[in-house]
């Protein structure tokens, strides 16, 4: 028979879990237990503190000298490079010696040797530090999450959090100090430089005036003069100034040479102003702020930040061939102040060769010689005076980082976690989902027989009974019992699946033992006595008999003698407390009687018996492994395959409805045993419905009424 393909309901899982209930909760309740017993005794108990500092760029608290400068998308990278710095190593060095880490952290987890103990106490201490910003402000939080050790580890995670923000606080100060002292050292170093240079100078121009004062009086060189000694001063004074922008051309074109893109940028723009250079840089400075916050968000692969790269690298060849430009105008530019120096010094040689009032040229030295003094004499003021103010602006206080709140040890008895609450919902999710996993996983590696859809499916054959669960004998519970219509069903399907022939004998049979088949015989008869109906119980169960005991009769004689010949079958029928039935118990067998059951003795018992009785009903040993099954089968008029729910894979139900196909054996249905209907709710319906109705007529005339 072809498998027919379902499609699966909500029910049908709603029935697994059903079914599996007590393993679902109790995979559930044991999961709940152990996170409640994990939570309390297992996990560490995490304390947490945090500290807010504020972070500000590095300027004086008081504007003395300069203005303050406008915070923009610089700041924002500034703010997020100190973000940084805050989880350094160099500054959670410093917290873990000033607060002695090392040791605290290596006896309360049993570190050992001295490197080990350092970088093992330093991935802790990185790990228990958690740092966030604000959003819009610039506002840091500094948390820690500190369990050991376990008697201070509440007033440690605060000390530790105010020791990172106070470590911040000094290396900020010390490093924006350091800086500042060391840029003054060298501005200390050119300004004596230049006055070293002044005083040369000053030195030269003394000499020059006393070798002026023997030819004669400097001053009354004044008031001799001519075309020619004009011309020379006047050719010496341009000089002057030609040379001063040419050796400034040449300077300036010396340190531009040596200037990266960058700083030569920077430069250009504190020289010249905006340019288009600097407005070129800000442009693409904007661009790359804007690509780095994109990156945060976005793949290197998304179209906008390809987009904006395409953007910054048109940007960056543009500046480049401004700079270039720039550079080779500032070379031109030194080389024509050089060639202007070059053709006034040949000029003055023209017009001294011309003149011969020596004393006129001399004064055109000395007086150039006065105006480069006079120059590098404000050279040198100019340095020292913005020496003076740096020294001062570096004696004003600078408040780069500010505490705004201090961390505070919690108490001992409220760590951030373990949550019980969190954890005990936690662990019920965790056991339902696990429990339904389960659950699900049995019913999958599950092969026996659950449903009347898996007996037509896979054994390919009718059910005609199902037997609900813990079913005591008939005469125990009485004809009114509830479980009698079940088996009043089972004889009323019985008789339609055998409408077409005439069945007076009837196997009741099993695949293996313990599926109930014994006391199917023994209800099934008695439900047929009842109503009216001769009915014979034959036990062929020769190496387990049961009908004795379900009826409690003696089991000295039976069945076993009539075989061996010892007694006639008229002998071992007797009588039983239920009117019109009867029955032959099994007998006692020898040893080495074995397998006496044969075809030809089978059906000399049956003819014996079949005028006598309405019905003869056979139970017959377990077909898997017993070779008296098949006999009895292959000689009944119909057999009954008893399958027991939830009992043996489908597999064993489905060989021994194969060996009653090849004994030649009529296969009547399937009555499906011990079903569980308060558990399973497909069959629990089927039960309370269909037989509560039946045996309540009142019931059933109420119901087709109100319809």
């Amino acid at each position: 028979m072809a498998e027919e393909q379902q499609s699966t309901h909500f029910l049908d899982y709603w029935r697994v879990l059903r079914s599996r209930k007590e393993i679902l909760i109790a995979i559930a309740l044991l999961i709940v237990i152990a996170g409640v017993l994990i939570t309390l005794f297992v996990m560490p108990k995490v304390y947490m503190a945090s500290t807010r500092i504020a972070v500000e760029e590095s300027q004086p608290d008081l504007d003395v000298f300069t203005a303050q400068r406008y915070q923009g998308m610089q700041y924002f990278v500034y703010l997020k490079t100190q973000f940084e710095i805050i989880q350094s190593d160099k500054i959670l060095y410093d917290v873990i010696s000033n607060l002695d880490l090392e040791r605290r952290f290596a006896e309360a987890y049993g570190y050992t040797g001295r490197e080990d103990i350092l970088r093992r106490t330093l991935e802790r201490v990185r790990n228990c530090v958690s740092v966030q910003q604000y959003r819009d402000t610039n506002l840091i939080e500094i948390r820690t999450y500190i369990s050991r050790p376990e008697d201070e580890a509440n007033e440690l995670c605060a000390q530790v959090a105010n020791e990172i923000a106070e470590v911040f606080r000094r290396q900020r100060g010390d490093v924006q100090r350091g800086r500042v002292e060391k840029a003054l050292a060298v501005l200390y170093r050119e300004q004596l430089t230049q006055e070293a240079k002044v005083k040369e100078l000053e030195a030269q121009a003394s000499k020059f005036k006393r070798e002026a004062l023997i030819l004669g009086n400097v001053d009354a060189l004044d008031s001799i003069g001519n075309i020619e000694h004009l011309s020379i001063r006047m050719l010496l004074v341009k000089k002057t100034e030609k040379l001063t922008d040419a050796t400034a051309a040449e300077v300036r074109n010396e340190a531009v040479r040596e200037l990266a893109n960058e700083k030569l940028l920077a430069a250009t723009e504190f020289i010249y102003g905006d340019t288009p250079l600097v407005r070129l840089r800000t442009e693409r400075n904007g661009y790359q702020a804007e690509l780095q916050e994109m990156l945060q968000t976005l793949g290197s692969r998304n179209p906008q930040v390809l987009s904006l790269q395409k953007k910054i690298s048109e940007l960056d060849r543009q500046l480049e061939r401004g700079l270039s430009g720039f550079r080779t105008g500032l070379d031109l530019d030194a080389r024509t102040a050089r060639a202007q120096v070059d053709a006034i010094d040949d000029e003055i040689k023209r017009v001294r060769a011309e003149t011969v009032n020596q004393a006129t040229t001399s004064r055109a030295e000395y007086r150039n010689l006065e105006r480069i003094l006079d120059r590098e004499r404000r050279v040198a003021e100019v340095l020292k005076l913005r020496w003076i103010e740096e020294k001062i602006e570096l004696a004003i206080p600078r408040t780069t980082v500010e505490v705004i709140d201090r961390a505070v040890a919690p108490p001992i008895t409220a760590p951030s976690s373990p949550s019980l609450m969190l954890n005990l919902i936690v662990s019920v999710f965790l056991g339902l989902g696990c429990g339904v996993g389960v659950a699900f996983f049995m019913e999958y590696v599950d092969t026996t027989i659950k449903t009347v859809e898996d007996i037509e499916r896979f054994i390919g054959t009718r059910v005609v009974g199902i037997i609900p669960q813990r079913v005591l004998p008939l005469m125990e519970e009485g004809p009114e019992s509830p479980h009698a219509e079940a088996y009043r069903v089972l004889r009323t399907n019985l008789k339609f699946a055998a409408r077409d022939i005439e069945c007076k004998t009837l196997c009741v049979t099993s695949g293996s033992v313990g599926e109930g088949k014994s006391l199917t015989t023994a209800n099934l008869a008695y439900v047929s006595a009842v109503l009216g109906d001769r009915v014979l119980i034959v036990d062929s169960d020769l190496r387990r008999p049961r009908q004795d005991k379900i009826f409690g009769i003696s089991n000295k004689i039976g069945l076993a003698n009539v075989l061996l010949g010892e007694m006639d079958l008229s002998d071992v029928i007797r009588p039983t407390e239920v009117g019109n039935l009867s029955i032959v118990t099994s007998g006692r067998i020898p040893q080495s009687a074995q397998g006496i059951l044969d075809n030809s003795r089978t059906r000399e018992l049956i003819e014996t018996v079949r005028d006598d009785f309405d019905l003869v009903i056979l139970d017959s040993p377990p077909l898997m492994g017993v070779s008296d099954a098949s006999v009895l089968v292959s000689e009944a008029d119909g057999t009954l395959l008893v399958i027991q729910y939830h009992k043996y894979p489908r597999s064993v139900s489905t060989r021994a409805k194969g060996m009653i196909d090849n004994v030649g054996g009529n296969l009547l249905g399937v009555a499906l045993n011990n079903i569980n209907i308060a558990r399973d709710s497909y069959y629990y319906y089927y039960y309370h419905t269909y037989y509560s109705a039946y045996n309540n007529p009142d019931a059933i005339d109420a119901e087709a009424v109100n319809t």
